[in-house]
């Protein structure tokens, strides 16, 4: 199994903590997510929380560094890695930078694609669906879209690791997806409801 994000977010910053820094972000890297920020020249705080929701609601603290952050002369870039995101779900994240109050959230959606190699969310679809299938080596690829006859629908072509298909024009119904590289060889294959 390989897990994948869908989208990722700079945030912006609210309360008193937002003169502190000069960016906020987060994105996958394979299995884990990493976020990273730079709090700005002449800026420091005691101490730094890292907290994660998947509701941007209610936030667990997960990692924090001690001491005295930040710098008169510079500024000063941190990370963190979260090793163990929730699965199939968005991860929101937040710093709190000591008494200076948290950041607004980033955000970072963490897929894991089953053992198929792919997966077509939302199912069943109404208009459009994200899908997500391994592709780490950027080959190029063709995702087509057949009826329960085995007529091609939609073919698309893609180097990229996930997809945003358009499926309103299709009528309610059982349809069937593949993905293959260049030379025809099947990579992954699966079905989705259409809806109205």
């Amino acid at each position: 199994m390989s897990l994948v994000f869908i989208c990722a977010m700079s945030g912006l910053l609210n309360g008193q903590a937002h003169y502190l820094l000069d960016h906020f972000s987060a994105y996958r890297d394979q299995n884990r997510i990493i976020l990273t920020w730079t709090i700005g020249k002449g800026n420091s705080c005691i101490g730094i929380g890292v907290y994660r929701s998947t509701d941007n609601i209610e936030f667990e603290n997960i990692h924090n560094i001690f001491g005295e952050c930040g710098s008169p002369e510079f500024a000063k870039y941190y990370s963190y890695v979260d090793e163990n995101p929730v699965k199939n779900q968005t991860n929101y994240y937040q710093l709190e930078l000591g008494f200076s109050g948290r950041t607004t959230s980033v955000a970072v959606r963490y897929d894991e694609i089953p053992e198929a190699g792919s997966l077509l969310s939302p199912n069943p679809v109404s208009h459009t669906a994200k899908l997500l299938f391994e592709n780490r080596e950027g080959k190029s690829l063709w995702i087509k879209i057949h009826n329960t006859q085995g007529t091609l629908l939609y073919q698309y072509p893609s180097g990229d690791e996930s997809i945003l298909l358009d499926l309103s024009g299709l009528a309610e119904g059982l349809y069937f997806y593949t993905i293959s590289d260049r030379e025809n060889k099947l990579r992954s294959r699966g079905r989705f409801i259409k809806t109205d």
